[in-house]
């Protein structure tokens, strides 16, 4: 084989490799368009995805029925009657009466972080009371001015107001359920277990203070044993 027909041979091999060469970039642009439209299309799913994600838990927000399971301590009683329930305040209005009572302890020290607890608990307290007394068709009402609270230790003395201020909101809604009963008027099914699930919160509130005082009571003691 002569010296030009080697190299014709040569210069036909390079020109088959870079056309093979032509059809991969060929093929490589061609499919790269679909790929990116592909990714494209999974892109504008995730605005809705992130939608759903958004909307599910307001879909899932659970209702008053969905809050009465859950709650703690005494189950709602869907049968429980108007009466029963001007009876369960008064209960709530006795056990402040006892709380009231352990306030007056003399020398009482209450430390600051059990301090801030104990006002959240009656926060709520309030804030279950407002609620309720809503649903039942009242406001809230002002508590008269009680004298001789400047005996009280300091420590006591915001407790004792604060306490006197919600014991007196469920006396008033006690009142205002019996006055119902006597007229012969109903609460609406939803105005009646709202109310039942804010009266037990109120009753769940009380029994945590009361713990909490209890710890205070216990702290108090140990330390007068001490000092003496």
């Amino acid at each position: 084989m002569s010296e030009a027909e080697k190299i014709q041979k040569v210069a036909s091999l390079d020109s088959k490799e870079s056309r093979v060469d032509k059809l991969e970039k060929e093929v490589v642009q061609k499919t790269q368009p679909v790929e990116g439209k592909f990714e494209s299309i999974m892109d504008k799913k995730l605005p809705e995805q992130e939608a759903a994600k958004t909307i599910a838990p307001e879909a899932n927000k659970p209702n008053v029925e969905d809050i009465a399971k859950d709650m703690q301590g005494k189950p709602i009683d869907p049968g429980q009657t108007t009466k029963e329930l001007a009876e369960q305040t008064k209960q709530a209005s006795q056990r402040i009466d006892a709380i009231k009572s352990e306030l007056e302890t003399p020398d009482l020290t209450i430390k600051k972080p059990v301090d801030r607890l104990m006002r959240n608990r009656l926060t709520h307290v309030d804030d279950s009371l407002r609620i309720a007394l809503s649903r039942a068709g009242t406001e809230e009402v002002k508590a008269p001015a009680e004298t001789g609270l400047s005996a009280v230790p300091n420590a006591a003395t915001k407790f004792l107001d604060h306490l006197t201020h919600s014991q007196h909101q469920l006396d008033h809604l006690g009142s205002y359920l019996e006055a119902m009963v006597n007229r012969d008027q109903e609460l609406t099914p939803a105005n009646m277990l709202a109310i039942q699930v804010k009266v037990s919160h109120v009753q769940q509130e009380l029994e945590f203070f009361t713990n909490l005082l209890n710890k205070s009571l216990e702290s108090t003691k140990a330390l007068m044993n001490v000092q003496v």
